[in-house]
């Protein structure tokens, strides 16, 4: 059997042009579907928080699936049963969002927890008086020491980015290629080994844009949101079909 290293060996180079002109046709061309596969994305999100059984078996499925959604969009094969894509391969999607999630409270201790821990001590009535809890919070936030501990989390970014463009390529590798969470994560390592620098610029641009859409979005009455987020979820959709999809000379690995 192939190995996975040869299977998915690193690209040479990630075009960060072609990735904005193929996200913004894939938007183009699903704007309508990306808007209703975003909202009904978001409705069964907050429909699966209502329960314990919901947020543990449904949500962590939903989110990979609307995740997966702007990968389909640059694709030119959105539909709304993209969002069910995650309980193709339920257990292993299970897992994996329940390892994201224990990194994601590690960096939240790392990175947050300082800031929370002055905070706290701040707040205390020997620190600011007494008061309500409220002023007693805008108190203590406005304090240097807390804004200090603060400017912390922003070291966060560039982390998160980092992985997240090392990991692009993980869930589709999981549901389109069936690997396990181990092989999809060796095999997402070792495609973006030679183009992470160039991936964390364009996840940035990506995150950034994705805060522009956000609000302006939010100016159209909050209905929007369901068309201009699909973009940088699009964005982000071809980047991962540049890391997956062959390409003439053969180097690439996914088929279209």
């Amino acid at each position: 059997m192939e190995s996975l290293t040869n299977r998915f060996h690193a690209i040479e180079k990630f075009d960060v042009n072609k990735a904005f002109e193929d996200g913004w046709k894939g938007y183009t061309r699903n704007i309508g579907m990306g808007a209703l596969v975003l909202f009904l994305g978001m409705l069964l999100l907050f429909l699966s928080v209502a329960t314990v059984a919901g947020l543990l078996f449904a949500f962590p499925h939903i989110a990979v699936g609307l995740g997966l959604s702007g990968y389909y969009m640059a694709k030119g094969s959105l539909n709304t049963g993209m969002l069910f894509r995650g309980f193709t391969r339920y257990g292993r999607v299970l897992g994996a969002m329940l390892i994201f999630w224990l990194i994601a409270m590690v960096f939240l201790a790392v990175f947050s927890g300082p800031y929370y821990y002055h905070l706290v001590k701040a707040m205390s009535p020997e620190v600011v008086g007494e008061g309500a809890w409220i002023n007693r919070f805008v108190t203590a936030s406005a304090t240097a020491e807390v804004q200090n501990w603060a400017a912390l989390q922003y070291l966060a970014y560039p982390f998160q980015f980092y992985l997240q463009g090392r990991l692009l390529p993980l869930f589709p590798l999981m549901i389109d290629e069936d690997l396990s969470f181990g092989e999809a994560f060796a095999a997402s390592w070792s495609l973006t080994r030679k183009v992470h620098w160039h991936l964390l610029l364009f996840i940035f641009l990506a995150n950034v844009l994705a805060v522009i859409a956000a609000v302006v979005g939010m100016i159209g009455l909050l209905v929007g949101m369901f068309f201009t987020i699909p973009f940088p979820m699009a964005l982000l959709g071809a980047a991962t079909r540049q890391l997956l999809e062959r390409e003439s000379d053969g180097e690439h690995h996914a088929d279209t």
